[in-house]
């Protein structure tokens, strides 16, 4: 069972671009850590889905640092669109 990323697949594409857009891709993986960090705190959730939600998020900062590594990323824009994406979060849930 997996939530949103696949624990045991291996990468079979091409590495990124280094015209990549770098903070556009850690903003996704940013937005998938906030539901996996609250689907791992959910009270409703069961263990498994819980515990499913902890492993993910692992793997979500895990590509959030890689996107923080590229020569695209900008700070400032991510920190922009990190606020806008909580904020978003704190009206729905």
């Amino acid at each position: 069972m997996s939530i949103i990323y696949e624990e045991h697949s291996l990468f079979h594409g091409r590495p990124p671009s280094p015209n990549a857009d770098a903070t556009k891709a850690w903003l996704r993986h940013y937005d998938n850590a906030l539901l996996l960090r609250w689907l791992a705190q959910h009270k409703a959730a069961t263990f498994t889905e819980r515990r499913q939600a902890e492993k993910e998020l692992e793997i979500a900062e895990r590509k959030m640092r890689y996107w923080q590594r590229h020569p695209n990323y900008v700070p400032s824009e991510a920190l922009a669109g990190a606020a806008d994406l909580k904020m978003r979060w704190k009206e729905t849930h």
